[in-house]
């Protein structure tokens, strides 16, 4: 041990890194840390060491260290482990002695306890007689790893170790991800073994670091979770392995990990194919190569592509071509350019909507190395300038200018001094500077000129974030116009999968401009109707708040974070429900079971109300004893459980509470029954119900050609073979007192007595507000939901690899081939943008002389049309058709609806995006039946298409048909539901509609026509057999007109405001009700209603779909109303998210509540809602999916869960949805899930049924109770 007196001396100097804390510390300080201690070997310290080597070495730790370096990285990094642990770190006196390999020790056993910036696991040891802890580094580990680790070079902070073996895996650890052989001596990938998700949450964590050691609050900055490679493996197009010679055996690889000894490289598992082809067969040319050179040296292998050949070269000279999107880049092979093409389109991108056409005209790449971030950006801007120090780098971007026809480019030779310098006809106002450094980052001199010309946006990419938070540091606080600047996107491109390096982008605006667009989009907010105050005040409004901000995230998100916080916040609840034992004398049982079974049935929360002094003849009328079976979906035999009956009385105000709640389930349930929405009650679902032309048979050879059995329905369909049945000669149609159209019989009567009327449903309506809105109700709903999410916590933690255990024995199935449908996307916005740019430019270059459209007194033809807007079919591009939701859209419904112009062109929607136009809609069906193909071909994929009836006329519904039916727009993998859009007063204005009457008679007389009679349109008969049902849209947010006692009947709607959207649902619901009945004597399919509701607004939208709907899309309102919420849990309301369709228009994604929904267990499905708008490939419901199950770390089970809730929530007949997801599957629980077929193992099933079983149990019990006397 070290001399007292040459320890104090080392304290005194001072040493930031050096501590030496002695044994007096109180041992409980480091309780929470495993300690292994070295085995005990003697220990001899010289009291002086003059060797030359020590000398330098302790020079080079005396000297200021780089802080953007590996090594300054390393110390920040373990300086705050060692401040948060209360290590105590060797002496210095004792560096010279444990420096030395020979005097390596042995850790039998060392716990990981972080992985720090430069990926190497860390865990802390003791050293033997009392000479404190270090800390250890050991690479190739992961946070909980247990290892055996070989002590090697020890420094001032920390000591180097090597991992010997793997003790007990981190949860993190899978070893089977793990794809390259030299993986463990290598040291370019570090984090093989850990899952993908994984290490883009460890790299957002790099970037947070890092912007915390140079001073920035990373709590207050908007950092943003990292963005995956679409390529993880097989990415790198450049290596630069090292050779050497010995013995005269060459070797060629790279550096083992800690050690300068070179291993022989046959294989990267991170390099393109080419450049691993060129390490396995080309060895021999690659040593002649190297034997030319006398000393170890550096080879250059770099992918490139010939004339659509690829190869590889060795030649640091020759000219490389890249593509890139729709840009060339020529650069020599040896000089920089990124080495992770997949990614680049995705960095672009986002990018790009950080421009402002408008307001940016300039764009000023300096680092523009060969001009590729200028170049490829440069599209929609007035000007280009690249400014470069060195003349190579220059004269390449000129040419990559040249080569991609930028004619408004220009590359300036710059210096260090005078960057900007020729750039004084340019308006810093209207300029965006972007730089995109080495790893040193840039310098003083550079960011005080850049702060100094003062442009409007500075976006800053950098492949070492920490010299980027360096030089933003300086930028912000010590530059001249630094403080008019802020931090506005912090976001890590994972261009290294495997690897530790992220690369980072940061967009900086200044901040007068990040003013502007905070006021324009409140200014937005604050045209939208204000919520009902009724659902905000109460006994519940400060838990509501609450809420709220637990599902609303700031700005400043990190999802991967912020998970893991609120998991670990989760379950904690759900171990707190758990109830004392209330009989401390019983014994334990000492049993296997599931812990959940200890708060199956917690106690209702406590009431807000005074209390009452319970009557003692507050009895039930009947004992009844709850459902004792659940484990959490376990099935362990032989286990003890608990007795649920019991004895305690009440309060009355619970008992009244269970009582409302069954009423509100009366009241629906009587809406769903007389209308004849339940599926059981649909002829369709029926055992003798046919379709024609019936699913097409499996076929598995696509050698051959399909039988007829095979084809699909648009190309065997013929109308003639249709049954049509005979006209209905006892019954006509009627108008009852509410204006509500009804099949009356022969003597005047109506054959559907039992539908509510007007008066009567807002009465129930009024009657679900009010108990919703009481401040115990929503209490009370409030916590029975955050029981649900704590017990599925719990279940999931229990199980989570129970269920994957299962699944992974399931032959053949996986998410991708169980069906799913997509439960609300629009039929006019079905394809993606990609695909109708190409059907455009298809048209335009085969039919330009095609009549289109008739415009200003004459019928133009297409190639005319794009003669008017100064247009060619090689002008057009995505950017050009501009129909994707940006930011301008964000609470803007009416900038949303003019997406669906091409172009900005409303000519261009009715030619190619109408059915009823000059062409008869041809064009849209010809685009319709290419995404019916490519739905075909996909197989396990569905859709419910949404398609416009607006009421204008009475003729709609027969065009519609013709349109469908002649186009043979008819597949098994596609059925039709009906858009009501809700624009009475537009109507009105325009003089199309004299009243709202006019609208209910033109959306439903065809329909009760052709029911009572089929031969009078057999079109509109057919294509109604494959109508689902009806949907109410358009803009939610608009301003409800509301009824006091007064309900005027449509006929005296006359008025030029539109009504209320709980009247056009009454009104929908009303006549959908009496048209079932009829169509259900016939034996004819029947209609649901299943409207837009809960998007935005008034969220009473919801509670008035509540009674009427069988299902609605959005509901993210949900979360602002518990009561109503619980209700939709408790009748399983089939509920159509679209979470990136509400990202564009009213709530950002990582606000969504669909986690949350589905967590508690309610009916949710995924959707795309607009894919014209919103998605960027050919399978938007496979996106919409994938983004989800990034975002909200959703399990294989917990996509194919949602995938069979899709279908549970769909229309298609009963006997398609047993061949998709079993025979039984309207029996529900385990006894209807086929695991075969919907890949969701039992015991989620038997968890989502016996969680549910366990509401209605309590519900039961306490609403059975009555006061007596």
């Amino acid at each position: 041990m070290a001399p007292r007196c040459m320890m104090n001396t080392l304290l005194r100097r001072g040493s930031a890194y050096t501590r030496c804390l002695h044994s007096q510390h109180p041992p409980d300080i480091y309780t929470p840390i495993a300690q292994p201690v070295l085995a005990p070997v003697p220990v001899s310290v010289p009291k002086k060491n003059s060797s030359k080597k020590y000398k330098r070495l302790s020079r080079r730790r005396r000297g200021k260290v780089d802080p953007v370096s590996s090594e300054g990285i390393i110390n920040h990094d373990l300086l705050s482990i060692s401040e948060s642990y209360s290590t105590i770190l060797i002496p210095e006196a004792l560096i010279e002695h444990y420096y030395h390999r020979e005097n390596s020790r042995i850790v039998e056993s060392l716990e990981i306890i972080k992985v720090i910036s430069t990926g190497h696991g860390v865990g802390i040891c003791s050293l033997e007689q009392g000479e404190g802890r270090m800390i250890v580094m050991v690479p190739f580990t992961t946070v909980g790893d247990i290892v055996k680790v070989k002590l090697g070079r020890h420094h001032s902070v920390y000591a180097e170790g090597e991992i010997m073996s793997v003790l007990v895996p981190s949860s993190l650890r899978d070893d089977s991800l793990i794809r390259c052989k030299e993986f463990g001596k290598c040291s370019g990938c570090q984090l093989q073994m850990i899952p993908y998700q994984e290490q883009l949450s460890f790299k957002t964590e790099v970037v947070r670091n890092a912007y915390r050691q140079f001073g920035f609050a990373v709590d207050d900055l908007p950092i943003e979770g990292t963005v995956a490679s679409p390529l993880q493996y097989n990415y790198r197009t450049k290596l630069t392995p090292h050779f050497g010679s010995r013995r005269d055996k060459i070797t060629l690889g790279f550096e083992s990990s800690g050690t300068r000894r070179l291993f022989d490289l046959k294989q990267c598992s991170i390099a393109t194919e080419v450049l691993n082809g060129a390490l396995q067969n080309d060895r021999d040319e690659l040593e002649t190569i190297v034997k030319k050179y006398k000393k170890s040296g550096t080879v250059l292998l770099r992918d490139k592509s010939v004339n659509g050949m690829r190869g590889y070269t060795t030649n640091h000279t020759e000219v490389i071509t890249q593509q890139i999107q729709d840009y060339k880049f020529q650069f020599p092979a040896g000089e920089f350019f990124q080495n992770n093409n997949s990614i680049l389109p995705v960095l672009l991108a986002h990018i790009r909507t950080f421009l402002r056409p408008g307001l940016h005209k300039t764009i000023v790449d300096t680092y523009c190395g060969s001009g590729f971030f200028g170049i490829s950006l440069s599209k929609g801007m007035e000007r280009l300038i690249g400014i470069e120090i060195s003349k190579g780098s220059l004269e390449f971007a000129t040419r990559n200018s040249q080569l991609n026809n930028l004619r408004n480019a220009e590359f300036l030779l710059g210096s260090s001094e005078e960057i900007f310098k020729g750039l004084d006809n340019v308006d810093p106002g209207e300029t965006v500077v972007i730089l995109d450094p080495s790893r040193k980052g840039s310098n003083h001199d550079y960011l005080n000129q850049l702060a100094k010309f003062k442009p409007s946006l500075i976006v800053y990419v950098s492949c070492n974030v920490h010299s980027q938070a360096r030089d933003l540091q300086y930028l912000l606080n010590n530059t001249e116009n630094g403080n008019q600047y802020e931090v506005s996107v912090i976001r890590g491109y994972d261009f290294f999968p495997q690897t530790k390096h992220v690369e980072c982008l940061a967009q900086n605006p200044l901040l007068d401009q990040g003013r502007m667009d905070l006021s324009k989009d409140l200014s937005q907010v604050s045209i939208d109707q204000p919520e009902d105050k009724s659902f905000e005040h109460g006994d519940y409004a400060g838990e509501l708040e609450d809420y709220d901000d637990a599902l609303s995230h700031s700005t400043n998100f990190s999802y991967a974070e912020e998970k893991t916080i609120n998991d670990q916040d989760a379950k904690m609840r759900a171990f707190e429900e758990i109830p004392l034992q209330r009989d401390s004398s019983k014994k334990t049982v000492k049993s296997r079971r599931s812990s959940s079974a200890l708060f199956s049935h917690p106690p209702p929360p406590p009431v807000t109300k005074p209390k009452i002094a319970v009557s003692p003849k507050l009895v039930p009328k009947k004992p009844l004893k709850l459902s004792n079976s659940y484990k959490l979906g376990g099935r362990n035999e032989g286990v003890e459980e608990h007795d649920h009956e019991t004895d305690d009385i009440p309060s009355p105000e619970l008992v009244e509470l269970y009582g409302h709640i069954k009423t509100c389930r009366e009241l629906r349930k009587k809406y769903q029954t007389v209308s004849y929405q339940y599926p059981e009650q649909n002829p369709k679902n029926q055992d003798d119900w046919q379709i024609y032309p019936p699913p097409p048979r499996p076929t598995y050879d696509n050698k051959k050609i399909l039988p007829e059995s095979a084809q699909p329905d648009s190309k065997t369909f013929d109308i003639s073979k249709c049954h049509i049945p005979p006209a209905d000669e006892t019954v006509a149609i009627g108008n009852n007192s509410d204006d509500v159209l009804q099949v009356i019989d022969s003597d005047g009567k109506p054959l559907a007595t039992d539908i509510p009327t007007l008066r009567d449903y807002y009465m129930d309506m009024e009657k679900i507000i009010s108990i919703s809105s009481d401040g115990p109700a929503k209490s009370f709903a409030f916590r029975r939901l955050q029981y649900l999410e704590a017990r599925w916590n719990l279940y999931y933690l229990l199980n989570e690899y129970e269920e994957t255990s299962v699944s992974k024995k399931n032959p053949h199935r996986d998410f991708y081939n169980v069906r799913k449908v997509d439960t609300h996307v629009h039929h006019s916005a079905c394809m993606n943008q990609k695909h109708l740019l190409r059907f455009i430019k298809h048209k335009i270059k085969n039919y330009p002389t095609e009549k289109v459209i008739f415009r200003d007194n004459k019928v133009l033809s297409l190639e005319e049309v794009f003669q008017s807007l100064n247009l060619t079919a090689y002008d057009l591009s995505i950017d050009t058709l501009d129909m994707h939701a940006h930011k301008d859209t964000f609470h803007r419904f009416d900038k949303f609806n003019l997406k669906y112009n091409p172009i900005g062109e409303s000519r261009l929607r009715e030619i190619f995006l109408k059915t009823d136009n000059y062409i008869q809609g041809r064009y849209l069906a010809d685009i319709t039946k290419e995404v019916f193909s490519d739905l075909e071909n996909s197989k396990y994929q569905m859709c419910e298409y949404r398609i416009s009836v607006y009421g204008r006329s009475i003729d709609e519904w027969s065009k519609l048909a013709a349109w469908v039916i002649d186009n043979k727009l008819l597949s098994n993998n596609v059925r039709w539901l009906v858009q009501v859009p809700r624009l009475y007063d537009v109507y009105k204005k325009t003089g199309l509609v004299k009243s709202f009457h006019e609208i209910i008679r033109n959306l439903f007389q065809p329909l009760f026509e052709v029911s009572i009679d089929p031969s009078k349109d057999p079109k509109l008969f057919v294509f109604l057999q494959r109508v689902i049902g009806f949907d109410s849209v358009d803009d939610e947010s608009k301003v409800d007109r509301r009824f006091f006692k007064k309900y005027p009947i449509p006929s005296l709607w006359d008025a030029p405001q539109n009504p209320p959207y709980s009247y056009y649902l009454y009104y929908l619901y009303a006549n959908l009700a009496n048209l079932n009945s009829y169509r259900v004597k016939r034996g004819f399919n029947t209609f649901v209603l299943r409207p837009h509701s809960g998007e935005a607004g008034d969220p009473e939208h919801l509670i008035s779909a509540y009674l009427t709907s069988e299902g609605i899309s959005h509901g993210i309102l949900l979360r602002k109303i518990p009561f109503v919420q619980y209700l939709y849990y408790l009748d399983q309301v089939g509920v159509a998210m679209s979470p990136l369709s509400n990202n564009a228009l009213f709530l950002t994604y990582d606000k969504n509540p669909f986690p949350y929904y589905f967590k508690r267990g309610l009916n949710v499905s995924l959707s795309t809602d607009d894919p014209l708008q919103f998605s960027y490939t050919r399978e938007p419901l496979i996106e919409e999916y994938s983004v989800a199950a990034q975002i909200y770390k959703l399990s294989n089970v917990d996509m194919c869960e949602l995938a069979k809730n899709s279908v549970v929530q769909s229309g298609w007949e009963r006997c398609i949805k047993e061949h998709w997801i079993g025979q039984d599957y309207s029996r529900g629980g385990i006894e209807g899930n086929d695991v075969e077929k919907t890949n969701v193992p039992d015991i989620r099933v038997a968890y989502r049924e016996e969680t549910l079983q366990t509401e209605y149990d309590l519900i039961e019990y306490y609403s059975s109770m009555c006061l007596e006397g």
